[in-house]
């Protein structure tokens, strides 16, 4: 019965459901890029459709899942891009405004700076897209990132946000803190259009104890990370805030809140 069983023909998935076709960035991805949209259209190897959803039998509420799981997927990177566009748009304002406050020291926050705060957020960036891009192009074969092991038969990438190495001329002048920014944008706009999919398991590798020369891991997924890591940026404008309104520099009113306090703030307006 076995044999019988493993030698019957495996019937054709759905073509919703098989492997996604090579894709290219298209005209309006470039423009995006260039013109700092956060509208792009999302190429479909993009979404999470993991192989825990993809060989069970579906109900109607489990395909609905699916349709949730590609606008996730479509919200993260336009959110990613638009916190980006934030700090782009607050660094060109401060350089009209007042180019000194950017490496002016906090007597609230010290020993900090804004240009110290943009430079761990850039670093912590760069962690993640490393594993997915090399000087802006594609670094991922067969829609794998490079640094991936085998892990319990998974394949999982590995990273380590403590392993980075601070670039000193992002915190010191913020013309190269604006073309990181760019760069940045770039290559999230490419890790969309790229194989590699949010889905893909992440093991993050942290110093949790000071005493102790190991590092704790952390499964995760790609999505996850890069999600961490738009609330980790979003954090860090909350206290470059803070130093803003010690250097008295205008900042907007939305700067350094979260989506959710946003959205409760509007939500309790409207009572």
């Amino acid at each position: 019965m076995l044999k019988h069983h493993l030698g019957r023909q495996q019937p054709k998935l759905p073509r919703s459901l098989r492997a996604p076709r090579p894709w290219k960035p298209t005209p309006a991805h470039i423009f995006a890029v260039r013109h700092g949209s956060p509208v792009f259209l999302m190429p479909r190897h993009a979404y999470t459709t993991s192989t825990h959803f993809r060989f069970v039998n579906k109900s109607k509420a489990d395909k609905q899942y699916l349709l949730q799981e590609r606008e996730v997927a479509e919200e993260l990177f336009q959110a990613t891009l638009g916190i980006l566009r934030q700090y782009s748009e607050f660094l060109g304002n401060l350089k009209e405004a007042n180019p000194a406050a950017y490496t002016a020291a906090s007597k609230y926050v010290p020993p900090s700076t804004i240009g110290k705060h943009v430079r761990h957020v850039v670093d912590h960036f760069r962690i993640l897209l490393a594993e997915t891009s090399e000087h802006g192009g594609p670094h991922s074969k067969n829609g794998k990132a490079l640094n991936v092991k085998k892990m319990n038969g998974d394949d999982v990438m590995f990273m380590n946000y403590d392993a980075r190495r601070p670039d000193a001329d992002i915190a010191d002048d913020p013309d190269v803190a604006l073309a990181a920014m760019d760069e940045l944008r770039h290559d999230i706009l490419r890790l969309a259009a790229s194989p590699v999919r949010i889905d893909t398991p992440v093991s993050v590798a942290a110093t949790v104890a000071s005493d102790n020369e190991r590092d704790a891991p952390f499964r995760s997924s790609m999505g996850r990370e890069l999600w961490f890591l738009c609330h980790h940026a979003i954090h860090h404008m909350a206290l470059i805030k803070c130093i803003c309104i010690e250097h008295s520099v205008p900042v907007s009113e939305n700067f350094g809140l979260s989506p959710s306090t946003i959205k409760h703030t509007q939500n309790k307006s409207r009572l």
